[in-house]
């Protein structure tokens, strides 16, 4: 989470997670169920979705939003006090008289303990598709690694046609290159804003390594990498952690195949 400011919704629909990236990986995790063959994908829980397979994101995004995740915007306005209530808002007295800054902050008080926030209720109120209950807290805080986890499958259905080992490599240099390139290109550009983290961890840089000086016959690969790093040990672990991610990336998607997401847990 971090702290540039997020698109949230058009004023009269917003989404519940507050912002788009938690729903496009939801998109971008069925799309890939939808390209590994293993997977099963729920075709009629998922029949409102339309062309997810050969649609991109930005494509499909303008015009599903508002019926598949968004639910209607909470206005604040004056409530006439011989109305009906309205079990889903607050009638309140505000003197006109005192601190503004202290009566602004005796309402926030209040809507706190009813976990309001922009746009709506957190936890209660969602749309037709719903993010698994506490989304909030495992999910939100482990989009980075969902990220990773996702780019990474997407570079292994890629090389489908390889056998197990040869697929695992090609994902894996695929996966580290890109990764490098993306950090390149974001170094490069001025941000006055938090820049964009690319979850990139040392193993890959270690199992790439080691693949590239294999395939030159050399011992070691020249750089920053240390003999130790071409140690067989650390080669294995290397290649364990990223057949972990792989792993991990497929068990969301076989999750979202069947409507669920994010999977209960992203470690």
């Amino acid at each position: 989470m971090d702290g540039r400011q997020r698109w949230s919704g058009d004023g009269e629909f917003v989404l519940p997670a507050g912002f788009v990236e938690p729903y496009r990986l939801w998109f971008e995790y069925l799309k890939s169920a939808y390209a590994d063959e293993t997977i099963e994908v729920d075709l009629e829980h998922y029949a409102a979705w339309g062309d997810v397979q050969n649609l991109t994101f930005n494509q499909w995004w303008g015009k599903n939003w508002r019926t598949i995740f968004a639910v209607k915007a909470r206005k604040v306005s004056i409530v006439d006090g011989d109305a009906k209530p309205d079990p889903d808002s607050l009638l309140l007295r505000i003197p006109l008289s005192g601190s503004t800054d202290a009566l602004l902050k005796q309402v926030r008080t209040i809507l706190a303990k009813h976990e309001i926030v922009d746009g709506g209720v957190v936890g209660r109120e969602q749309g037709q598709f719903k993010l698994v209950e506490g989304y909030q807290k495992g999910f939100l805080n482990n989009l980075d690694r969902t990220r990773r986890y996702l780019r990474l499958y997407q570079f292994w259905l890629k090389h489908a046609e390889k056998d197990r080992m040869k697929r695992l490599d090609a994902a894996a240099r695929d996966f580290y290159n890109w990764g490098e390139k993306r950090k390149a290109t974001l170094a490069a550009q001025n941000w006055s804003k938090p820049r964009p983290y690319v979850d990139l961890p040392y193993f890959y840089k270690v199992y790439v390594g080691w693949l590239d000086a294999k395939r030159s016959e050399k011992k070691r690969q020249t750089g920053d990498l240390s003999q130790s790093d071409f140690e067989m040990g650390n080669v294995r672990d290397a290649r364990r952690m990223i057949t972990r991610d792989i792993t991990r990336a497929r068990k969301i998607a076989e999750f979202t195949a069947k409507g669920i997401f994010p999977q209960n847990s992203v470690r």
